[in-house]
């Protein structure tokens, strides 16, 4: 298991990376997406290397596998790897960030109408965690140029 080298191109030619079916047009990437060819093979090949030695793997091997990832992701991204975390979903990585940040009352978070459910709880149950009452503004996408915030 190793990194790949180069990047494939953007646009169309990135489309025969993934599993999509020839009939299957991709417009929501965001809640239901999936990931490249080459992820999908390096997760089975870390399954069945977990699977081999489960102890061995999770006691001596796994925390220095992952460091080894969080650094491959932060020199993608030109990142230090003590910044860089792998999260479950984008739900708990926006909530983490933004439990993280110092709130104080007047501040306003903006989000668009379109998000989830979970993530305006989310948001209120942070109000309650911080202590702090702030601002929170849904607004539509083409809003965003008209709408002021005070």
């Amino acid at each position: 298991m190793t990194p790949s080298t180069s990047l494939p191109p953007f646009g169309k030619e990135m489309r025969k990376e993934f599993l999509f079916s020839d009939t299957y047009i991709p417009l929501n990437h965001g809640s239901y997406g999936t990931y490249p060819k080459c992820v999908h093979t390096a997760k089975i090949q870390w399954q069945e290397l977990a699977e081999r030695r489960p102890d061995f793997f999770m006691r001596k091997q796994y925390i220095h596998q992952l460091n080894t990832c969080r650094t491959i992701a932060a020199k993608a991204i030109n990142a230090d790897t003590r910044d860089c975390v792998f999260v479950m979903n984008t739900t708990t990585g926006v909530n983490e960030v933004l439990r993280g940040l110092e709130w104080k009352s007047g501040d306003t978070m903006l989000c668009y109408s379109t998000i989830y459910g979970i993530q305006t709880e989310q948001y209120m149950l942070i109000q309650v965690h911080v202590r702090k009452p702030f601002n929170i503004y849904a607004t539509q996408l083409m809003d965003l140029k008209w709408r002021k915030l005070n």
